[in-house]
């Protein structure tokens, strides 16, 4: 008679087809039900789909978490170079309300090219017309009218006084707005009014 090691070493492929056989019949037996193997390649695209969708994920998280941390520092500083513009041009009108008076305005105007990249670089980062009207409103001939070519007349002086503020602040508010426009996290609704000031000079 056969041995099983006989069998086994004579007939590996008869042997393993009883086994698996016998443990068949024994699981319907004791009525448990046969496990079926799990496919290798469907848990490999699982493995990669899950792998795929995990790394997207984190991708779009990173890109929107360095889009965020731009468009808040891009508002800051243009609240930033907003206040100095006012601080620099506010300065000027009460050294330029006195008759007769001279005044370096090198850094007024240094105030205002610091203010016209930050409002550019604002646009960069979520343009828009509000930004841009204010972009070609400093850099216009009312910023130049802040300075420059006061009139003599102590009425008109303070009548140049109270255009020149009433601008400046309109600058400023203009700049705040942009500056929320920029750094709101969706795109749209942003206020488009501007709070313009009349000509100065006029």
């Amino acid at each position: 008679m056969m041995s099983f090691e006989d069998w086994h070493r004579t007939h590996p492929q008869d042997f393993d087809r009883a086994c698996d056989a016998l443990i068949a019949a024994n699981r319907l037996d004791s009525g448990t039900p046969p496990v079926k193997p799990a496919s290798t390649t469907m848990n490999l695209w699982t493995v990669l789909i899950s792998a795929v969708i995990g790394a997207f994920l984190t991708l779009l998280g990173g890109e929107w978490k360095s889009r965020r941390d731009r468009q808040a520092q891009a508002a800051q500083a243009l609240r930033g170079a907003a206040a100095a513009f006012a601080r620099e041009g506010n300065a000027m009108v009460r050294t330029l309300t006195a008759p007769m008076a001279q005044a370096d305005d090198s850094t007024y105007y240094a105030a205002r090219d610091e203010l016209a990249s930050k409002l550019h670089e604002a646009d960069t980062v979520r343009g828009s017309a509000l930004s841009r009207t204010l972009l070609e409103e400093i850099l216009s001939i009312k910023a130049t009218a802040v300075v420059a070519r006061w009139p003599d007349d102590a009425a008109a002086r303070r009548a140049r006084q109270q255009e020149a503020v009433q601008w400046l602040t309109a600058v400023v508010a203009d700049a705040m707005r942009v500056a929320a426009v920029v750094q709101r996290p969706w795109p749209w609704r942003g206020p488009q009014s501007m709070a313009r000031a009349r000509q100065l000079g006029a």
